[in-house]
């Protein structure tokens, strides 16, 4: 456009500016000739009423001096009038001279404008194309459907980037989910992940700050991962007296939930039972991880205060519930593509998977090394 903004700066010098500064000349030579005018009318009007003075006394003497004043004044205002009209008249007749420059400018400004449509009309379909295709969009407190349907993934960036760094630094630091980091460090990696700049390798020691970072994503999605219209349900489900049917009954809401939900809550609950595997480093087992991540996957958008205790309660036992029997409530392996997590070199996959199941199943280990892998696709 640049070239465009040129010809037309060009066209319109030679075309506008240059014939437009001739009018604006003869514009000036007739404010001269009006103004010339305007004193010949003074002088004459002077002369006659001096005239006119002289004439009241009754005196003679002078006068025919008086008398070729005024006849002087009168013949100079009428030569400076004729003069005037002249100059318009003249003025009048090059009326069309006078209107090409507007044509000129007019006919200048359409072709640039024509030039500059035609040069957005083709780029305009690629940068809406790129800006469809863009995903430095927010992602804490986006809608997860939204989010995934714009990364391509299945999994959600924060789950999945911040999982991935604490599975690689060691999740046996004692108090991790519930120690926090520092304040400004949670609010850069907030803002590197809205902005599409987070890089895990700059992140990976910092253990409370991602564990904080996944507690807030889950916290500001729109709809919780357990979402607001299947609340009355996990509220029955875990208040039923009936210990042992908890566990099916958690399984089958689980196969309700959205597609997406239920994906990313299973890949969460995964790794929380990584996290819960080691407890005699970290401190955190699956009751003390259901007492800090339950919160942010159950809630109600009623803001009665029982309600809010309620879900309080539920959420923490929910979430005990589902990291025991991670196995049993989730018995399907996550999407191949759902995980681009990688372990630490001490960490084998079967291992990881292992370490997840109640010890119950132990001594099945060996006969269930194929499956386990299955899994969980660590790539």
């Amino acid at each position: 456009m640049a070239k465009q903004s040129v010809r037309f700066e060009y066209d319109l010098h030679e075309q506008v500016i240059s014939p437009m500064q001739t009018i604006l000349s003869e514009i000036k030579e007739i404010e001269i000739l009006k103004k010339k005018l305007s004193n010949a009318r003074l002088d004459m009007d002077s002369a006659n009423n001096t005239l006119q003075k002289r004439k009241s006394h009754k005196s003679t003497e002078g006068d025919a001096q008086l008398l070729a004043n005024a006849e002087n004044a009168t013949n100079q205002f009428h030569m400076a009038q004729d003069t005037y009209i002249t100059a318009l008249l003249s003025f009048s007749s090059k009326e069309l001279d006078h209107i090409k420059p507007l044509q000129c400018l007019l006919t200048c400004q359409q072709r640039m404008y024509n030039d500059v449509s035609k040069i957005l009309n083709s780029k305009l379909p690629g940068l809406q194309d790129n800006i469809e295709k863009t995903v430095n969009t927010p992602v804490f407190g986006s809608d997860l459907d939204k989010h995934l349907e714009t990364t391509g993934k299945q999994i959600a960036t924060v789950l999945q980037k911040c999982c991935s760094s604490l599975m690689k630094s060691g999740i046996e630091q004692p108090g991790i989910f519930r120690l926090a980091g520092g304040l400004p460090q949670l609010r850069k990696l907030k803002a590197m992940f809205d902005s599409n700049r987070m890089e895990e390798e700059d992140w990976e020691n910092d253990v409370f700050t991602l564990a904080q970072a996944i507690k807030l994503y889950l916290r500001e999605l729109p709809e919780p991962l357990l979402t607001f219209s299947m609340f009355e349900d996990w509220i029955s489900c875990i208040g039923n007296p009936n210990v042992a049917s908890r566990i099916p009954k958690c399984r089958e809401l689980v196969q309700k939930l959205p597609n997406s939900f239920q994906i990313n809550l299973q890949y969460l609950i995964w790794f929380l039972s990584q996290v819960a595997a080691k407890e005699p480093e970290n401190k955190m087992g699956a009751s003390n991880l259901g007492l800090v991540l339950g919160p942010n996957v159950l809630r109600t958008k009623n803001e009665d205060d029982n309600d809010s205790i309620t879900a309080l309660n539920a959420s923490s036992s929910l979430v005990e519930l589902m990291i025991k029997n991670y196995t049993t409530i989730f018995p399907d392996p996550l999407p191949a593509d759902a995980t681009r997590m990688s372990l630490p070199r001490a960490m084998t996959v079967s291992g990881a998977i292992s370490s997840a199941r109640p010890s119950v199943r132990s001594h099945k280990k060996e006969k269930s090394t194929d499956c386990d892998s299955a899994l969980i696709p660590l790539l």
